[in-house]
């Protein structure tokens, strides 16, 4: 998150951001409360988002309640959209991204944060993990809710990396204290 903001001050533009499966709403308030974007906050979770329309209630956050593949939002208004920890619950990465296309003007960016992309030879232990971490929670069929996503399925768009997480052994990322993502930023123009 405060790379993002960081990212996004760099502009003295007034920006639309939608902000997509955005939950209980803490990544688009923070957002909203230190840059001068005006911020959409998108989910299809009523109950979190009446929780976070009276948790965060700020003149540039505004909340909506909605699937982003119905026609909720019009053509081409936002310049900037975050998929902040939510890319896995869409089942196909590239239609999301080709639908996302439609909502931001020419040039606009898509930001994957704190998502899990994989290479594809890592693809199989990922989803074997998933499946055993919802039987261990007692729900199993959860796990077909989790999609899995490489980076191979960005084949075919303007991306880069702008934040690539390191990689340490267990007992050195505790001595030096790493306490950073695990998760990649990639950002996507139009």
């Amino acid at each position: 998150m405060k790379r993002f903001i960081s990212y996004v001050q760099k502009s003295n533009d007034k920006l639309n951001l939608l902000d997509i499966g955005c939950g209980n709403g803490w990544f688009s308030a923070n957002v909203a409360k230190q840059t001068p974007l005006n911020v959409y906050a998108l989910d299809i979770n009523k109950t979190e988002l009446e929780q976070a329309a009276r948790v965060f209630e700020l003149n540039n956050l505004n909340f909506i309640y909605g699937n982003i593949f119905e026609n909720i939002l019009d053509e081409s208004v936002f310049d900037i959209i975050t998929l902040n920890s939510s890319i896995q619950y869409f089942d196909n990465l590239n239609t999301l991204i080709k639908r996302l296309f439609f909502f931001l003007k020419d040039k606009g960016e898509i930001h994957i944060i704190d998502s899990p992309v994989y290479n594809r030879n890592e693809l199989a232990g990922a989803k074997e993990r998933t499946a055993r971490y919802y039987i261990s929670l007692g729900f199993p069929e959860m796990a077909k809710h989790y999609h899995h996503h490489t980076f191979d399925e960005l084949d075919g768009f303007n991306y880069n990396i702008i934040y690539k997480p390191k990689s340490f052994p267990g007992k050195i990322k505790k001595f030096l204290r790493v306490n950073d993502s695990p998760f990649p930023w990639i950002k996507i123009v139009k």
